[in-house]
């Protein structure tokens, strides 16, 4: 089995790197019969990592597995006696790594940890900026070791254009960061750097890092900017279907994930099937409205079932809303073989980035299976299904 990791920059500064990490992930998978992805749980980076891998694995449930690695003093502080969360009911795996080090320095600590993870690795995706200067650079001399003794596959998803947007940057430092900047780049030690600038080497560590942090707060903040943009142009939207009953362990397990969807990938727009549309699954979305993230939901019918239950076209805004904002009412007979309910769940899932469901509560679970492994098919998650996750206590080797 390959085992493959990402090394990236805590925070992200390509606007396009969804789609970049997606078709890292997608070659992977293509080119092994079996991949586990081993994802470090450290900043918004992560995030995006799983996103792609929970893709993949939608598509090809037989072929990936998802580790999810934390520190061991993170994990203890925050993480233990709270598995049931989101996050761990949708990953395979939990590990909790210990890295034995003799100093507290955290630059000492990063480049243990990115050793002890690479050595794990057959594969690695690897976004990481060498003239930002930030921590992940420590591994970067790790990874090149392994690659030439041809033990490690490493995919590098940097950006020509982010490379530039770095350069164009270094206008907006002042006259000494940009000589620390570019003689660093050019191989100058902060010594010889110093002895230009008049300056001690310790004192000049701290323009090169102040000037670097000047950047990678530029180029966050357009990166921000641009994938807000695209967000307004194109929301995320998550389904929801077949359910079942509202039990208690259902509405916490549904809560989870909304909470986990609307936080992490900024989901505002719920497309729910009409036989949930007054269930108490709704109270769990209500809930996610406030002043600071507001939520759109719309329920999703068929004329037929509308007619079932004594409900005209005329009438259907009313009958749903609210709770619901809108409603959306499709035809049966342009979905193939597909009767009122499968009718409603196709365009939900024709539709939708993400959709929750539980599979043990419908009949129609090698459908919906089925479509979601389409090219184009959301991440599918069965809330119904028990998480096959296992902990792990790794020390330093």
């Amino acid at each position: 089995m390959a085992v493959c990791l990402f090394l990236g920059h805590e925070d992200v500064y390509d606007p396009d790197i969804e789609d970049r990490l997606q078709a890292a992930v997608d070659r992977t998978v293509a080119e092994n019969e079996a991949v586990e992805f081993l994802l470090n749980y450290e900043g918004r980076f992560f995030y995006y990592c799983l996103l792609a891998v929970l893709r993949a694995r939608t598509r090809n449930p037989q072929a990936v597995t998802i580790t999810v690695a934390y520190r061991k003093n993170y994990y203890d502080s925050r993480i233990k006696g709270n598995e049931g969360s989101a996050l761990h009911s949708i990953v395979d795996k939990i590990m909790a790594y210990d890295i034995k080090t003799n100093t507290i320095s955290y630059t000492v600590f990063q480049r243990k940890m990115w050793q002890w993870l690479i050595h794990q690795s057959t594969h690695l995706i690897m976004c990481v900026y060498e003239k930002l200067r930030e921590t992940e650079n420590q591994a970067l001399g790790c990874v090149r070791a392994k690659a030439e003794a041809d033990a490690l596959t490493v995919i590098d998803i940097t950006s020509p254009e982010t490379e530039r947007a770095i350069m164009d940057s270094t206008s907006l430092l002042t006259e000494q960061e940009q000589t620390a900047f570019h003689k660093t780049n050019e191989g100058c030690t902060l010594k010889e750097i110093g002895k230009i600038l008049g300056l001690s080497g310790e004192r000049t560590r701290h323009i090169l890092r102040h000037g670097c942090r000047t950047i990678m707060d530029h180029l966050k903040r357009n990166c921000y900017q641009i994938q807000k943009e695209k967000r307004e142009q194109k929301p995320r939207i998550c389904g929801v279907f077949s359910l079942g009953e509202p039990t208690y362990e259902a509405l916490v397990q549904f809560d989870s994930m909304i909470q986990f969807l609307a936080s992490m990938y900024r989901v505002k727009h719920f497309w729910v099937e009409h036989r949930l549309a007054r269930s108490g699954y709704m109270y769990p979305l209500m809930r996610q409205n406030s002043s600071y993230h507001s939520i759109h939901i719309t329920a999703v019918t068929d004329e037929g079932l509308l007619t079932q239950n004594d409900c005209g076209t005329e009438h259907m805004v009313e009958f749903f809303c609210p709770p619901c904002n809108a409603v959306k009412c499709v035809n049966s007979a342009d979905f193939r073989n597909s009767d009122g309910p499968l009718a409603v769940i196709s365009d939900i899932m024709e539709n939708c980035d993400f959709c929750i469901c539980d599979l043990s509560a419908t009949l129609h679970a090698e459908v919906i299976e089925n479509y979601s492994r389409l090219p184009a098919g959301p991440v599918l998650f069965n809330i119904g299904e028990a998480s096959d996750k296992g902990q792990y206590l790794l020390s330093n080797p």
